[in-house]
């Protein structure tokens, strides 16, 4: 958390020529990067009750949202967060869920760019605010990108909700902290704001055991590198809302372990491994991640987000880069054996709890994390890049370009595609709704719907509509209206 050791140099990056291409990279940028981010929020405004969604709203319309809380922790799960905002959100409209995941994606959208714009300022970039919001974007491009399954994370609340929500509350948070160290505040200021970081981190930390084990691991790690890194100044900033967070973590992975809930939804799965098993399935499944990120999930958008890095650090650092050269070793070293540690420890919760890879869902923190691997690794490689200046090729820019257009424009390609589906499946939730509600207004038992064109349920969590009446889906819609019997015609 020091400023940028390289200042001290006379180096600096010439001003970018004012052109007539400009307005024209400026539309590319907002139809390849900014495009994406929008329609993956109106699509998941389309998102509405499926699958588990129906057993929240039947407790909650029981039992009211404190009483559903209670039931869910002693039955079900012990991550009252998700619990909490899940029932509250089921009793209201039903299309709350949506504008919940679409407005989610807006707070990680905003908070990955005021995170990039505190770092710019911490690393003296030019052209800070511009810069941040173009890195921010990309990241959150990026991110949507390497999501294994966007139906059962953005689109399905109950996923989105136990993993997606506390992503928001932790990039928010780490911005809030960077932005403190900056304002030289005073040490009662200091201590009202990690008075307010408990109750905070309390409620991020109760969503999920992955992004709570993923945050405390994170926590440790930046309370270190304050301590050992940090100005006088910036450590009594930082450091009391970093042990604040850190504490209010902990008690909500202890509360979270200790849920009779948990334990019954744990006897589901098999025993929880020795030791040893339980470090070698944790180290295969973090492996197993990465490398699927960079294979199989989002290799060009990874790519396009170390070529943007590192053309930051090029163009836009503060210095020639001397320290960065002198230290680069340890800060590659640094940088990926720390991403290596946070992706471990969201893995090792369900090595720990389900012998077994996490829910694609859960691979949100993760993905994030491996994104901002890459841009760090694409930044520091930048830097170094500028002890050597040169002009790339004509065929290295041609490269470069094919890059920059391959990767979003695959991300507003899938975009574009899920919103077919996305606005076939609403549109048909509304119909189906109509059909049930008429039938209990008949006072029917049982009544026959018609299918989805494009069902979510089977998409994000394996429990389609169909002609079973026994099965979760029409189990649950039976209940939810009132009726006996669910089936499609």
């Amino acid at each position: 958390m020091r400023m940028n050791p390289d200042t001290n140099t006379s180096f600096t990056a010439s001003p970018k020529a004012a052109d007539d291409r400009r307005p024209l990279l400026w539309m590319g940028f907002v139809v390849l990067y900014v495009l994406p981010v929008l329609i993956t929020m109106f699509n998941a405004s389309l998102t509405r009750l499926v699958g588990d969604d129906y057993s929240y709203a039947i407790i909650a319309e029981r039992e009211g949202v404190w009483g559903a809380v209670d039931y869910w922790y002693n039955a079900w799960t012990g991550n009252y967060s998700s619990s909490f905002l899940q029932t509250a959100a089921t009793l209201l409209d039903p299309a709350a869920l949506g504008w919940l995941m679409s407005l989610t994606i807006i707070v990680i959208w905003f908070g990955t760019w005021w995170l990039a714009f505190e770092v710019a300022l911490l690393l003296g970039w030019e052209r800070p605010r511009l810069l941040s919001f173009v890195t921010g974007t990309v990241l959150t491009v990026t991110l949507i990108d390497g999501l294994p399954n966007i139906y059962d994370t953005l689109y399905w609340a109950a996923g989105g909700i136990a993993h997606v929500v506390p992503l928001a509350g932790v990039v928010n948070f780490l911005a809030f902290v960077l932005f403190l160290t900056r304002q030289r505040p005073s040490m009662l200021q200091t201590a009202a704001a990690a008075v307010l970081t408990v109750p905070y981190i309390l409620v991020v930390a109760g969503f999920s055991p992955a992004s709570t084990a993923h945050f405390i691991v994170l926590l440790v790690i930046l309370a270190g590198l304050c301590l050992r890194f940090a100005d006088a100044q910036r450590r009594r900033a930082a450091l009391p809302l970093l042990i604040a967070g850190l504490v209010a973590a902990g008690v909500a992975l202890l509360i979270i372990s200790a849920a009779p809930g948990t334990d019954i939804r744990q006897s589901r799965f098999p025993p929880s491994p020795d030791l040893l098993s339980f470090v070698s399935m944790t180290v295969e499944y973090t492996l197993a991640a990465i490398i699927g990120e960079f294979v199989l999930i989002a290799p060009a958008s990874l790519l396009v987000m170390f070529v943007l890095a590192r053309w930051v650090g090029y163009r836009f650092h503060s210095g020639d880069g001397t320290f960065t050269h002198q230290n680069r070793w340890r800060l590659f070293g640094g940088v990926i054996f720390t991403g290596l540690l946070l992706i471990a420890a969201s893995f090792s919760t369900g090595a720990y709890a389900m012998s077994t890879f996490l829910p694609f869902r859960g691979f949100t923190t993760p993905v994030y994390t491996i994104v901002i691997v890459v841009a760090a690794c694409g930044y520091i490689t930048g830097v170094l890049a500028r002890r050597r200046p040169r002009r790339p090729g004509r065929l290295l820019m041609v490269i470069f370009a094919i890059i920059l257009l391959l990767g979003p424009g695959l991300v507003l390609y899938s975009s574009v595609r899920q919103s077919a589906n996305m606005i076939a499946f609403n549109q048909d939730w509304y119909a189906i709704q109509q059909e049930l509600q008429a039938a209990a207004a008949r006072g029917d038992s049982e009544a026959q719907v018609s299918d989805f064109d494009f069902d979510l349920g089977q998409v994000a969590v394996k429990i389609p509509l169909n002609d079973d009446p026994d099965t979760g889906t029409n189990r649950d819609l039976a209940r939810y209206y009132g009726l006996e019997r669910v089936t499609i015609r």
